[in-house]
């Protein structure tokens, strides 16, 4: 018999949502047991940074070689800071000499020999322009890709090793590289971007803490360790896709590229309208910090438009792995340097330089 709404009782309405309510209860009971896993596994990544931070071993400093110039010395007047551009290391990649008809090759041992030359050819390109300027400050800016990754499936099998040795291994070099230069300054300031695209540990591009869920923030953190007993070295880590830095009064945004749209090649029109962009979001938002120079990794060919100057301006840095197996198959040649350049705070860049590794 069907009961009238109007002569149902309470424990009738009770009874016949029983079901449901005990449906709701499991579902309920389910997303409670996965939201305490959830919580377990973010403690265990939790106590895996902290595993990492009490197992590195911080690198002992080198005795200071830097002085700062007299009063007297006419490039005094002219202080300038010396920026290194470091990109796209593709930690652990492996390029085989006969896949690129000998233009390049590409393995950790020839990674190692490379960081080498770079942190040497550096500090002779500094040895030479403090006959002009006054040198004390080094900003070693990094914009992400420092392994190689598991994002292709080709990498997971050609791969010189897996990606937490890759980060490990980057992490390694990037401090060893620093801490030799540090002695040749007075100050050294890290900005490390850990939002990139080989990094990532997802099979799409992540937006919402993509700079924690990313094998750059390791590599970050374990550089920014093992530099720790430096005291002329401050490393920022930035979880974010990008950020304006001043350098020499002049804003510098940070980030890598792999969002800028483009086919084949260095994407000019691309840059170009993300640039734009950029500028006309900040400059109707007072808060939003503005930029005169977009400063990205990604595409491994060095290349760039304008300066101070010239309007709102980008760079794209260099890849240390050099012209891969992909770029050959699509007529791309991708040289193996990193760059360099030095910024005057009235005169803005100057002396913009690719180290050919």
């Amino acid at each position: 018999m069907i009961m009238k709404p109007e002569n149902r009782t309470a424990a009738d309405i009770v009874a016949a949502v029983s079901p449901q309510v005990k449906s709701l209860k499991e579902e309920l009971r389910l997303l409670h047991k996965r939201y305490d896993a959830l919580r377990l596994e973010s403690g265990s990544i939790s106590n895996f940074m902290d595993d990492i931070a009490t197992s590195v071993r911080p690198i002992k400093p080198i005795a200071p070689i830097y002085e700062t110039p007299k009063e007297g010395k006419a490039h005094v007047s002219s202080p300038v800071e010396a920026c290194l551009h470091l990109t796209d290391w593709h930690i652990g990649e492996v390029v085989k000499a006969e896949e690129t008809e000998g233009i390049n090759a590409f393995s950790p041992e020839i990674a190692d020999k490379r960081i080498t030359k770079l942190g040497k050819i550096f500090l002779d390109w500094i040895e030479v322009r403090r006959q002009g300027y006054q040198v004390d400050t080094l900003r070693v800016l990094c914009t992400g890709d420092f392994i190689s990754g598991d994002i292709h499936p080709e990498l997971v099998t050609t791969n010189a090793y897996p990606i937490p040795m890759q980060a490990t291994e980057a992490g390694h070099k990037l401090a060893k590289l620093v801490s030799g230069l540090a002695p040749h300054f007075k100050d050294v300031i890290i900005d490390f971007l850990t939002v990139d695209n080989h990094s990532r540990l997802t099979k799409k591009i992540q937006f919402s803490e993509a700079g924690l869920n990313s094998m750059g923030y390791i590599v970050g953190s374990i550089s920014k360790l093992m530099l720790r007993d430096h005291e002329n070295i401050i490393f920022n880590i930035h979880t974010v896709d990008s950020v304006v830095v001043k350098i020499a009064g002049t804003g510098f945004q940070l980030r890598h590229g792999h969002t800028i749209r483009g086919v084949m090649g260095i994407p000019y029109y691309g840059f170009d309208r993300a640039a734009r962009n950029q500028s006309r979001m900040r400059l109707n938002n007072p808060k939003a910090p503005n930029f005169s120079i977009m400063l990205c990794g990604h595409f491994h060919a060095p290349a760039r438009m304008g300066g101070v100057g010239h309007g709102v301006s980008w760079w794209i840095g260099g890849s240390l792995g050099g012209t891969t197996a992909l770029d050959h198959a699509f007529d791309r040649f991708a040289p193996p340097c990193q760059t360099a350049f030095l910024m005057h705070p009235k005169h803005g860049d100057l002396d913009y330089n690719v180290f050919k590794l």
